[in-house]
């Protein structure tokens, strides 16, 4: 059914995805949520991984791993935006990554 979540693992990534909201929720506290960003963004813009622009050009990689590491505390509201590959990208504590288009490639 259109806009419900579905079981996501193209390319590695595990999670659900609702390709009508571009949201991302990923499920496998193993992985960085800086991976599953480059991966989910991959997946929505239908490019390689590899082929995309380093993520830490646009952001501390290291610090945004941190910030969203399963079980650091936090408070429930926290969440960062910023552009990457033409998307808005939020990430929320919960580790969902919510993509929305920006028209463009690196705003």
């Amino acid at each position: 059914m259109e806009g419900e979540c579905q079981s996501f693992d193209p390319q590695g990534i595990s999670g659900e995805y609702d390709r009508v909201g571009r949201s991302f929720h990923a499920t496998d506290p193993e992985k960085s949520i800086s991976t599953d960003i480059i991966l989910a963004v991959a997946e929505v813009s239908g490019s390689d991984p590899t082929e995309l622009r380093p993520l830490n050009d646009v952001i501390n990689v290291d610090a945004l791993d941190s910030l969203f590491t399963p079980g650091r505390p936090g408070n429930e509201s926290d969440q960062i935006s910023f552009d990457y590959q033409g998307y808005r990208v939020t990430v929320y504590r919960d580790r969902e990554i919510l993509l929305q288009s920006r028209g463009g490639s690196d705003e």
